[in-house]
């Protein structure tokens, strides 16, 4: 029975890792306000869109908007930004567009909190697959 407990753990450790549980967001600061966000994949993959979560700390009531783009190479539709869901208070969720290429990417999140507006970015580097 011990096997069998000590199987079982094992087995649902490497499921939680091979699903990017624990895995640490990326966290900016600017003006009092620090942002964290996560990917779901993490990394970021080619080919495919993205969960996006981000937590905020030191504003509330906030309208958080993000957009995705490759320096460099902007087109005219990585100008738009996309308003993020509050799933509670400090709490942001979008899905992101297509990363269509490897590269260098941002993710640039706007914040817009009463009176102020924070802009952070997030660079990210996208490996082309094998």
């Amino acid at each position: 029975m011990k096997i069998r407990t000590a199987l079982f753990f094992f087995t649902l450790s490497l499921l939680l890792t091979a699903c990017g549980a624990g895995q640490p967001g990326q966290t900016v600061r600017a003006g009092g306000v620090a942002l964290t966000v996560k990917t779901d994949p993490a990394p970021l993959q080619v080919g495919r869109t993205a969960e996006i979560s981000a937590v905020l700390e030191g504003a509330e009531g906030c309208l958080v908007s993000f957009r995705q783009y490759m320096p460099g190479m902007e087109m005219s539709s990585d100008q738009l930004f996309h308003t993020m869901t509050r799933q509670s208070p400090g709490e942001y969720h979008a899905i992101s567009g297509q990363f269509s290429m490897g590269g260098d990417w941002q993710l640039e999140f706007q914040l817009h909190c009463d009176d102020e507006k924070h802009s952070l970015t997030f660079p990210y580097t996208l490996e082309w697959p094998e």
